[in-house]
């Protein structure tokens, strides 16, 4: 496979790659990097896959491996730690999070907003979220969270306010209040009327949070989430006997280590054997694959 040169997160790397990966693929199947998500790729519409290109937002999904000779790559794992910090916070404070998707791709646009003081105009931080779909909630909250980042990065790092912008819980805007007999005592810090932290917020925010696509275990070539047909069951074992019949075999990869040896494969093998495998319920035909 041919190689790419390139610095990522500061540091100069040379990875490997196939014909036909888009950069996103690269970052996270070669590199290690999970905090770009793939939420349509190669078609550039949703921003989860947004990562800096010489201090430029790009979305990685829509660009060659080979672009990047030579270039500079910051994903979010490599924005500066203090930055990464107070949008976290931000994000946290205003509600911005929701199930963390999207966030890590507003964040990584977020911090060129804030280096390039442009998160004081709520205009301003709208126009630049136009490349971003968030499937949860509107971009009110985003849009807060944005903005007080960007205050609080040019005062002192620190956040201006304990509350939201919006911590209005009873229609205060339109001239309604909570009645008196429920009001809370003093020392209650949480409850309804109180705006509580979200927990693991800064972590969906900030991309820290995996999903299943983001886990890795020692060793892992592939892996698939199976559901399961009960929804309600204890798993007491699970029989691999199919999978591991020779005949699902796909494809075969040599290389160093060996992890795996059939009957049918002469000792000692030097490969490790990628296989896939279709039950009844993957194919289009009961016992025939599904076509490719």
């Amino acid at each position: 496979m041919p190689n790419i040169s390139f610095i990522l997160n500061g540091k100069q790397v040379t990875v490997p790659y196939e014909p036909g990966m888009h950069v996103l693929e690269l970052l996270r199947e070669e590199c290690g990097i999970v905090s770009a998500k793939n939420g349509c790729a190669p078609e550039g519409t949703c921003g989860c896959c947004l990562v800096l290109i010489d201090g430029r937002p790009a979305l990685s999904c829509l660009r060659k491996p080979q672009q990047l000779e030579g270039h500079e790559v910051t994903t979010l794992e490599g924005i500066p730690e203090e930055m990464r910090r107070v949008l976290g916070e931000a994000f946290v404070l205003e509600g911005g999070v929701q199930c963390g998707f999207c966030t890590p791709g507003i964040v990584v646009r977020a911090s060129s907003l804030l280096e390039n003081g442009q998160a004081s105009s709520r205009e301003s931080i709208a126009k630049a979220l136009d490349g971003h779909l968030c499937r949860c909630t509107g971009y009110k909250r985003i849009i807060d969270a944005i903005q007080t980042a960007g205050e609080a990065w040019n005062d002192h790092h620190e956040m201006p306010r304990t509350e939201p912008r919006h911590h209005f819980y009873f229609g205060e805007e339109f001239g309604l209040k909570r009645n008196p007999a429920t009001t809370p005592n003093a020392n209650v810090k949480n409850g309804i009327g109180s705006s509580a932290s979200r927990l693991g917020g800064a972590q969906q925010a900030l991309g820290d949070k995996p999903f299943v696509d983001d886990m890795r275990v020692p060793g892992m070539l592939h892996g698939a989430m199976v559901l399961t047909p009960h929804p309600r069951a204890k798993v007491l074992g699970i029989d691999s006997s199919a999978a591991m019949c020779p005949a699902s075999a796909a494809r075969a990869w040599r290389c160093r280590t060996c992890r795996f040896s059939w009957e049918s494969a002469r000792p000692p093998v030097a490969s490790e054997i990628l296989w896939r495998w279709w039950s009844r319920t993957h194919s289009s035909t009961p016992g025939k694959p599904r076509p490719k």
